[in-house]
């Protein structure tokens, strides 16, 4: 581009040093044929240009030069004739005043100046690109250092002046850009390197015109710049650009005052840096202004290019066109009302090496009265929007590792899917957290977020140390979860068992990661929930509880996880009936891939006291799963009252009902651990052993003629599996039972009852043995008084054998009554179908034997 202006400006300053220098006898006749024939054809030997003229003359006083032609190249002219073109140009000057130093030229006036720049986009271009070398400029700081004879300009006038632009693409013009009415005017003086200027640029009106794939388009414009060079290091600039009429942008066409700017420019040589200040610049009516001081370094090196300071921006959407410019965005504004955008910096470094830098903060503002947004049919509005953000360091090659964000709105209303928010705030900030993975185990900072909506308030802290670790902690609260239901999908709503509206949440979380970026890392963490007003319905009855807290700690890590939870629920009530007092649950679990351990314990407790104590503790491991269980209750009324149905809660006597329960054994060839979870095995051969007690006092029930009472009943079991072998032993006793239907009674006294079971050998194979006894110190009825049955003894002895049955013994003695009675039997194929006819009794085969005395 500087060869082409330079190519342009040579014939002119050629043809005024000729006209100069030419003898005075040829004054006044460069027009003259042969005069006017080698002066063109000096120049075209020097530049390579075809140039022209009408008329040209010098005197001791000045130079004259009319119609000046500049031709376009051959291979362009066919797009333009001329390059450049000039109607008259005077140069006023004094022949003594040329041989001073600065040489002084009283002023220069030219107008009628036309030119036009031909920018071949496809084919060959009107200038081919120099194989030489382009001369190296000087650093921008050094710019207005000019070197060579002084001059000393005292005025200087262009009139009428249009620049052309042409577009060509396939041998065809496809754009034409210009502008018209542009005069400048100015003074200038250049002394022993020193210059000192002022140059004026105005359009009264200014043109400017846009002709594409036929469409021609026009602006009209009032223009006005002003530039003054002080000193070679101080320049002063304004510029003002006013609307009249145009339609190449006709959403602007109502603003008046498009640009006021005034700036002071600094070169500073010493530091290699040229300094901009913008004292004023504002656009569109004000709409948007700017202030600002840019530097720009000679040689930026590693650094930014410019660094900007004191930046403060400002833009007015709502008096933009955002309407007609929807076409643009990502979705239409409807409407806009007092909505502001703000960005200030202390310090920004934008472009180089490194990118774009902060060495201080950039925080950007945003104000809204009211957005309305109209998106794929639905409506958007928000009011009173206020968005403020601050980031202290910015790099387009790392996210920022510090910054603050804050929004808050007082109405969101997202068209007619959910209900429309009030009020709601979220505060963001953090510092020192690099957010690139390479680096974030190798940063500390923290980080902290505060949210407010919908009456929920949410908090959460991070806090990340050098030696790769992170803690954390989060907390949130609704004094009611009401604001929240129209926000949930309606089939969510409905699968909750629990009434929101009137339930409230605080919770509490805090907790350590260390490897944070290792497969290897673990988790510590403490939370607590606490839930009131807590509601739901179970069928025709409603379940409420004033509280429930909820503690948890736990470990997680790729090879276990550690977990301990406890539930505490306050005043549950059933129908507004009390159950409880207090119903407490812990729960502690380990679990590796290979083994698991869970202890539950379960504590509820009424204004009798203890209502039930349960101890639970479960562990796995090589497959083998053993248990401990421990339960007592205490008056169990109340909960009878509430829970069980009318007829239960009166045949049942529960006032003085306690029970009791203890089991403990191992179990093995059944669960298995797939990673974390256990499964049921693929095979199951169960094997091991198992101990069970059971107490029960109290027990009272009466219905429909029948009455049972049982003050202690005790009850054993023991269990063993084997590859081979298989028992059970259970034992009952009771001191005291009485039974009674209708107007018979029984009562048995200091009873007791076992039960044992052998089994050999695979079950497919039957070979198992059975004996029961049962003993009955005394035994009190009305039926059959005459008989009285004491000191009475039952007992069973049977076995199964492949098919063979055998009643070893059946004993029955009744010391007080006299009686006993010894059966046995033998069946040596009990799985034939017993025969039976007409004539002849069922047989079975095998051999009885029946005694009686």
């Amino acid at each position: 581009m500087t060869r082409r202006l330079v190519k342009i400006a040579v014939p002119v300053i050629l043809l005024v040093l000729f006209a100069l220098l030419a003898p005075l006898l040829l004054l006044h006749s460069l027009d003259f044929g042969p005069v006017r024939a080698l002066v063109l054809s000096l120049v075209r030997d020097a530049t390579g240009l075809d140039v022209d003229y009408t008329h040209a003359s010098i005197s001791t006083t000045g130079l004259v030069l009319e119609g000046l032609r500049v031709r376009q190249p051959e291979v362009c002219r066919g797009y333009a004739e001329n390059l450049l073109a000039i109607d008259r140009i005077e140069v006023a000057f004094n022949l003594d005043e040329l041989r001073l130093e600065p040489r002084r030229v009283a002023k220069i006036n030219a107008r009628g100046l036309r030119a036009t720049y031909i920018d071949v986009q496809e084919g060959p271009p009107c200038f081919p690109k120099s194989s030489a070398p382009e001369a190296e400029s000087p650093p921008l700081s050094r710019i207005l250092e000019l070197q060579g004879p002084g001059l000393d300009l005292g005025g200087l006038g262009l009139e009428d002046i249009a620049i052309q632009r042409l577009v060509v693409k396939g041998g065809k013009v496809v754009q034409s850009e210009s502008l018209a009415g542009l005069s400048l005017a100015g003074a200038a003086r250049m002394a022993q390197g020193e210059l000192a200027a002022e140059l004026q640029v105005a359009g009264h009106p200014l043109r400017a015109e846009l002709t594409e794939d036929g469409r021609p388009h026009m602006a009209e414009l009032d223009f006005r710049t002003t530039l003054k060079v002080l000193d070679p290091h101080h320049v002063e600039a304004t510029a003002t650009l006013a609307g009249l009429r145009q339609d190449l942008l006709p959403d602007l066409a109502a603003f008046r005052d498009v640009l006021d700017l005034v700036a002071k420019v600094e070169l500073s040589p010493r530091d290699g840096v040229v300094r901009v200040k913008f004292e004023k610049f504002s656009a569109l009516d004000q709409a948007a202004s700017l202030s600002a001081q840019v530097a720009v370094a000679d040689n930026p090196g590693a650094g930014p290019l410019a660094v900007v300071q004191g930046l403060l921006a400002t833009l007015q959407l709502d008096r933009l066109p955002l309407r007609s410019l929807a076409q643009f965005l990502p979705v239409p504004f409807l409407d806009l009302l007092d909505v502001q955008v703000s960005v200030t910096a202390d310090e920004v470094g934008i472009g180089g090496a490194s990118g774009l830098l902060t060495s201080g903060a950039i925080k950007t503002s945003l104000k809204a009265g009211h957005i309305g947004i109209e998106h794929d049919g639905k409506r958007f509005e928000l009011d009173g929007l206020a968005l403020d953000a601050s980031v202290p360091g910015l790099s387009n090659k790392s996210p920022p590792s510090a910054g603050t964000v804050s929004l808050s709105f007082d109405r969101l209303a997202p068209g007619d899917t959910i209900a429309e928010v009030r009020r709601a705030q979220a505060d963001l900030s953090f510092e020192d957290l690099s957010l690139r993975p390479d680096s974030l185990p190798h940063s500390t900072g923290r980080a902290r977020l505060l949210v407010k909506a919908l009456g929920v308030e949410l908090s959460m802290k991070l806090d990340k140390g050098a030696e790769d670790a992170l803690s954390f902690d989060i907390s949130g609260a609704a004094t009611r979860l009401a604001p929240l239901l129209p926000y949930l999908p309606a089939a969510t709503r409905r699968a909750i068992p629990v009434d929101l509206a009137r339930m409230g949440v605080r919770f509490e979380s805090s907790g350590h990661v260390s490897k944070l970026l290792d497969p290897d890392r673990s988790i510590r963490f403490n939370s607590h929930l606490r839930a009131t007003g807590v509601s739901s319905a179970l069928k025709d009855r409603r379940l409420d509880l004033a509280a429930i807290d909820l503690t948890g700690r736990g470990i997680l890590s790729a090879d276990s996880v550690h977990l301990a939870v406890t539930t505490v629920a306050m005043r549950p009530t059933l129908a507004n009936k009390p159950l409880a007092d207090r119903v407490a649950i812990s729960g502690d679990g380990h679990v590796t891939k290979n083994a698991a351990k869970v202890s539950v314990t379960v504590n509820a407790a009424g204004p009798k006291g203890p209502l039930l104590d349960l101890a639970a503790d479960l562990h796995q491991r090589a497959g083998t799963l053993g248990f401990k269980v421990d339960l007592k209750t205490g008056d169990l009324s109340g909960l009878a009252s509430s829970l069980l149905p009318r007829r239960w809660r009166t045949r049942v006597g529960w006032d003085g009902l306690r029970l009791g329960l203890s089991a403990a054994g191992d179990l093995a060839g059944v669960l298995s651990m797939r990673g974390f979870v256990p499964a049921l095995a693929h095979r199951p051969s169960p094997r091991g052993a198992q101990h069970v007690e059971l107490e029960v006092k109290g027990v009272r029930y009466r219905a429909s003629g029948v009455e049972v009472e049982a003050p202690h009943v005790t009850a054993r079991l023991n269990a063993k599996e084997g590859p081979d072998t298989r028992s059970l032993d259970l034992a009952l006793t009771h001191e005291d039972a009485r039974l009674a239907v209708g107007g018979t009674r029984v009562r048995l006294l200091d009873s007791a009852h076992e039960v044992h079971v052998r089994s050999e050998g695979p079950p497919e194979e039957g070979r198992f043995a059975a004996e029961l006894t049962s003993t009955i110190s005394q035994l009190e009825k009305n039926l059959v008084p005459q008989y009285p049955v004491g000191d009475l003894k039952i007992g069973v002895r049977a076995r199964v054998d492949r098919g063979a049955f055998r009643l070893d013994a059946l004993n029955i003695e009744n010391i007080k009554g006299g009686t006993k009675l010894e059966l046995l039997a033998a069946m040596d194929e009990a799985g034939v179908t017993a025969q039976a006819s007409d004539h002849s009794p069922i047989s079975v085969p095998g051999r009885q034997a029946l005694a009686a005395w």
